[in-house]
């Protein structure tokens, strides 16, 4: 098993998780297995209807969930978001 390097773009990407779920109640990804996080990098984002959140809290996760880290945005941006 190889082991991967994480730094803080993993900590973005999970207060984007924390976020969606906080305005959605529930995750934005269902894993239930190491197989299917590749599953999640192909899989768009999906907003629910039945629970409508403000055009800025759909931005900030969608900045958060950026599947590439190197794309995503900074805590510094985030705050300024």
């Amino acid at each position: 098993m190889q082991k991967v390097q994480y730094d803080n773009k993993i900590d973005i990407w999970n207060i984007g998780v924390l976020t969606y779920e906080l305005a959605y109640g529930r995750v934005p990804f269902e894993i239930r297995s190491e197989e299917e996080v590749s599953r999640v990098i192909e899989e768009e984002i999906y907003f629910p209807r039945t629970r409508p959140a403000s055009p800025e809290i759909k931005d900030f996760i969608m900045h958060c969930l950026v599947k590439n880290p190197r794309e995503r945005f900074s805590i510094c941006r985030l705050l300024d978001h």
